[in-house]
């Protein structure tokens, strides 16, 4: 797999924070695209290549203690 990507409304915060944490960069977003509870919310894009996940991971090894 090359590049895997979602879409996140404004608004779901505990949701982005997480995206984030596991790597998933914002590459854009539609303004004000979707009505969710009274108001207009932008819908952000987001992705993450194969090559930052493979970067991501090895960083991820390198910090975590081995297991023997």
């Amino acid at each position: 797999m090359h590049r895997v990507s979602l879409t996140v409304f404004e608004g779901n915060d505990r949701a982005l924070a997480l995206y984030r944490r596991l790597g998933f960069v914002e590459e854009g977003r539609h303004r004000k695209i979707v009505w969710i509870k009274g108001s207009w919310r932008d819908t952000y894009y987001m992705g993450i290549l194969e090559d930052e996940w493979r970067e991501r991971r090895k960083v991820e090894s390198a910090a975590s203690p081995s297991q023997s």
